[in-house]
Protein backbone atom coordinates (compact mmCIF):
# COMPACT_ATOMS: atom_id res chain seq x y z
CA UNK A 1 0.00 0.00 0.00
CA UNK A 2 1.89 3.02 -1.50
CA UNK A 3 1.21 6.87 -1.50
CA UNK A 4 1.58 6.92 -5.59
CA UNK A 5 -0.99 7.62 -8.08
CA UNK A 6 -3.86 9.31 -7.45
CA UNK A 7 -6.79 9.39 -5.10
CA UNK A 8 -6.73 9.73 -1.17
CA UNK A 9 -3.51 9.02 0.90
CA UNK A 10 -2.60 6.74 3.43
CA UNK A 11 -1.21 8.11 6.84
CA UNK A 12 0.42 4.96 8.49
CA UNK A 13 -1.03 5.08 12.34
CA UNK A 14 1.06 4.42 15.43
CA UNK A 15 0.65 4.64 19.15
CA UNK A 16 3.82 5.59 21.33
CA UNK A 17 3.16 5.47 25.04
CA UNK A 18 6.50 6.06 27.39
CA UNK A 19 8.29 5.66 24.55
CA UNK A 20 7.24 2.39 22.99
CA UNK A 21 5.13 1.67 20.28
CA UNK A 22 1.98 -0.05 21.19
CA UNK A 23 -1.41 -0.99 19.78
CA UNK A 24 -4.88 -0.81 21.46
CA UNK A 25 -6.00 -3.63 23.83
CA UNK A 26 -8.19 -4.37 26.43
CA UNK A 27 -8.40 -1.79 29.26
CA UNK A 28 -5.71 0.10 27.70
CA UNK A 29 -2.50 -0.31 25.63
CA UNK A 30 -0.43 -3.54 24.88
CA UNK A 31 3.28 -2.91 23.80
CA UNK A 32 3.92 -4.01 20.17
CA UNK A 33 6.65 -7.19 20.39
CA UNK A 34 8.62 -8.76 17.98
CA UNK A 35 9.05 -12.41 17.01
CA UNK A 36 10.99 -12.86 19.97
CA UNK A 37 8.77 -11.36 22.25
CA UNK A 38 10.69 -8.29 22.93
CA UNK A 39 9.22 -4.56 22.62
CA UNK A 40 9.76 -3.50 19.25
CA UNK A 41 12.47 -0.31 18.44
CA UNK A 42 10.71 2.40 18.16
CA UNK A 43 12.69 3.87 15.48
CA UNK A 44 12.86 0.60 13.50
CA UNK A 45 9.51 0.93 12.99
CA UNK A 46 8.92 4.70 11.90
CA UNK A 47 11.55 3.91 9.38
CA UNK A 48 10.23 1.29 7.85
CA UNK A 49 6.92 3.39 7.42
CA UNK A 50 8.88 6.21 5.91
CA UNK A 51 10.40 3.97 3.39
CA UNK A 52 7.34 2.79 2.62
CA UNK A 53 4.94 6.05 2.57
CA UNK A 54 5.36 9.76 2.44
CA UNK A 55 3.96 10.32 6.29
CA UNK A 56 2.84 9.15 9.20
CA UNK A 57 0.48 9.27 11.90
CA UNK A 58 1.08 9.35 15.46
CA UNK A 59 -0.91 8.92 18.81
CA UNK A 60 0.98 10.16 21.67
CA UNK A 61 -0.72 8.02 24.32
CA UNK A 62 1.18 9.86 27.01
CA UNK A 63 0.30 13.43 25.80
CA UNK A 64 -3.39 12.40 25.34
CA UNK A 65 -3.96 10.65 28.76
CA UNK A 66 -1.79 12.69 31.23
CA UNK A 67 -1.08 15.99 29.27
CA UNK A 68 2.95 14.68 28.79
CA UNK A 69 4.00 14.61 25.17
CA UNK A 70 7.06 12.58 24.81
CA UNK A 71 8.41 15.90 22.62
CA UNK A 72 12.31 14.41 22.79
CA UNK A 73 10.83 10.93 20.93
CA UNK A 74 8.95 13.21 18.17
CA UNK A 75 12.04 15.39 17.61
CA UNK A 76 14.05 11.90 16.87
CA UNK A 77 11.21 10.48 14.98
CA UNK A 78 10.75 13.67 12.52
CA UNK A 79 14.07 14.36 11.61
CA UNK A 80 12.78 16.62 8.73
CA UNK A 81 10.22 13.62 7.84
CA UNK A 82 6.13 14.85 7.34
CA UNK A 83 4.69 13.71 10.37
CA UNK A 84 1.35 14.56 11.77
CA UNK A 85 1.04 14.51 15.67
CA UNK A 86 -1.85 13.83 18.11
CA UNK A 87 -0.88 14.42 21.23
CA UNK A 88 -3.89 15.66 23.04
CA UNK A 89 -2.98 19.23 23.34
CA UNK A 90 -5.48 21.62 25.57
CA UNK A 91 -4.15 24.84 24.83
CA UNK A 92 -2.83 26.70 22.15
CA UNK A 93 0.73 26.97 23.54
CA UNK A 94 1.12 23.35 23.48
CA UNK A 95 0.12 23.05 19.71
CA UNK A 96 3.16 25.05 19.62
CA UNK A 97 5.28 23.10 21.28
CA UNK A 98 4.55 20.10 19.12
CA UNK A 99 5.32 21.67 15.71
CA UNK A 100 8.78 23.25 17.39
CA UNK A 101 9.32 19.62 18.27
CA UNK A 102 9.38 18.46 14.51
CA UNK A 103 5.32 17.81 13.37
CA UNK A 104 4.34 18.93 10.19
CA UNK A 105 0.65 19.22 11.37
CA UNK A 106 -0.44 19.10 14.57
CA UNK A 107 -3.62 17.45 15.62
CA UNK A 108 -6.01 18.74 18.24
CA UNK A 109 -9.29 16.99 19.16
CA UNK A 110 -12.45 17.90 20.54
CA UNK A 111 -12.21 15.23 23.25
CA UNK A 112 -9.13 16.91 24.98
CA UNK A 113 -10.09 20.64 24.95
CA UNK A 114 -12.90 22.35 26.87
CA UNK A 115 -13.02 25.56 25.37
CA UNK A 116 -12.65 24.45 21.62
CA UNK A 117 -13.91 27.53 19.76
CA UNK A 118 -11.72 29.43 22.42
CA UNK A 119 -8.34 27.22 21.69
CA UNK A 120 -8.84 26.46 17.82
CA UNK A 121 -9.30 30.30 17.15
CA UNK A 122 -5.86 31.08 19.24
CA UNK A 123 -3.87 28.01 17.39
CA UNK A 124 -4.93 28.99 13.88
CA UNK A 125 -3.81 32.77 14.77
CA UNK A 126 -0.12 31.30 15.36
CA UNK A 127 -0.05 28.96 12.52
CA UNK A 128 -2.34 27.01 9.77
CA UNK A 129 -0.44 23.47 10.45
CA UNK A 130 -2.62 22.03 12.06
CA UNK A 131 -6.22 19.71 11.90
CA UNK A 132 -9.33 19.23 13.82
CA UNK A 133 -10.14 15.83 15.16
CA UNK A 134 -13.65 15.41 15.55
CA UNK A 135 -14.27 11.83 17.69
CA UNK A 136 -17.75 10.89 17.04
CA UNK A 137 -19.90 7.59 18.09
CA UNK A 138 -23.25 6.67 16.18
CA UNK A 139 -23.03 10.13 14.69
CA UNK A 140 -22.94 12.39 17.51
CA UNK A 141 -19.63 14.01 18.86
CA UNK A 142 -17.90 13.68 21.24
CA UNK A 143 -16.07 16.39 23.21
CA UNK A 144 -15.15 17.76 26.92
CA UNK A 145 -16.84 21.11 25.36
CA UNK A 146 -20.46 21.06 26.53
CA UNK A 147 -21.31 23.14 23.69
CA UNK A 148 -20.74 21.05 21.16
CA UNK A 149 -20.58 17.47 22.74
CA UNK A 150 -23.38 14.92 21.58
CA UNK A 151 -23.73 17.31 18.72
CA UNK A 152 -24.11 15.96 15.16
CA UNK A 153 -20.92 15.86 13.42
CA UNK A 154 -21.77 17.74 10.27
CA UNK A 155 -22.75 20.20 12.62
CA UNK A 156 -19.52 20.94 14.42
CA UNK A 157 -18.02 20.79 11.28
CA UNK A 158 -19.51 23.58 9.49
CA UNK A 159 -18.57 26.06 13.17
CA UNK A 160 -15.21 24.66 12.30
CA UNK A 161 -14.87 25.44 9.18
CA UNK A 162 -16.02 29.10 9.96
CA UNK A 163 -13.49 29.20 12.46
CA UNK A 164 -10.81 28.73 9.89
CA UNK A 165 -10.03 25.42 9.83
CA UNK A 166 -9.50 23.33 6.49
CA UNK A 167 -8.21 20.17 7.53
CA UNK A 168 -10.38 17.60 9.79
CA UNK A 169 -9.77 13.99 11.13
CA UNK A 170 -13.09 11.86 11.51
CA UNK A 171 -14.20 8.60 12.47
CA UNK A 172 -15.75 6.40 9.65
CA UNK A 173 -19.55 6.85 9.75
CA UNK A 174 -21.37 3.97 11.18
CA UNK A 175 -24.14 5.31 9.25
CA UNK A 176 -22.65 5.13 5.56
CA UNK A 177 -20.43 7.02 3.75
CA UNK A 178 -22.55 9.74 2.39
CA UNK A 179 -22.14 11.92 5.23
CA UNK A 180 -18.03 12.41 4.84
CA UNK A 181 -18.66 12.72 0.98
CA UNK A 182 -20.53 15.82 2.03
CA UNK A 183 -17.91 17.06 4.30
CA UNK A 184 -15.10 16.09 2.14
CA UNK A 185 -16.59 18.86 -0.37
CA UNK A 186 -15.64 21.54 2.31
CA UNK A 187 -12.75 20.85 3.57
CA UNK A 188 -9.49 18.13 3.46
CA UNK A 189 -10.98 15.11 5.79
CA UNK A 190 -9.07 12.47 6.64
CA UNK A 191 -10.78 9.33 8.09
CA UNK A 192 -8.93 7.32 11.03
CA UNK A 193 -9.28 3.82 11.50
CA UNK A 194 -10.30 2.83 8.11
CA UNK A 195 -10.25 -0.91 7.47
CA UNK A 196 -9.18 -2.28 4.58
CA UNK A 197 -12.10 -3.32 3.11
CA UNK A 198 -13.39 0.57 3.35
CA UNK A 199 -10.68 1.58 0.70
CA UNK A 200 -13.47 1.56 -1.96
CA UNK A 201 -16.02 3.43 -0.04
CA UNK A 202 -13.29 5.99 1.06
CA UNK A 203 -12.02 6.86 -2.48
CA UNK A 204 -15.69 7.50 -3.49
CA UNK A 205 -16.77 9.64 -0.83
CA UNK A 206 -13.46 11.57 -1.86
CA UNK A 207 -11.90 12.08 1.36
CA UNK A 208 -8.20 13.61 1.30
CA UNK A 209 -6.73 10.58 3.05
CA UNK A 210 -7.23 7.80 5.12
CA UNK A 211 -5.42 7.20 8.88
CA UNK A 212 -5.17 3.30 9.35
CA UNK A 213 -2.59 0.73 10.94
CA UNK A 214 -0.31 -0.91 8.42
CA UNK A 215 1.34 -4.33 8.76
CA UNK A 216 5.41 -4.54 9.00
CA UNK A 217 7.32 -5.74 6.79
CA UNK A 218 9.77 -8.71 8.24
Amino acid sequence: MALQGKGPIVLPLIYLEKGRVVRPAKGGFAVERDSAGEPVDVFDITDDLFSRFHSLYLIDVDGILSNRPQLDYLQEISRGQEVWVEAGPRVADQVIDVLVAGATRAVLSTDTISSVQLEVKHTLALTDEVALAIPASSGNVESLDKSLNGRRVDEVFEQALSWGVGHFVLTPPAEGWETMAELSKRGKVFVKGVRPEEMESLRASGAAGAVMEVGRRG
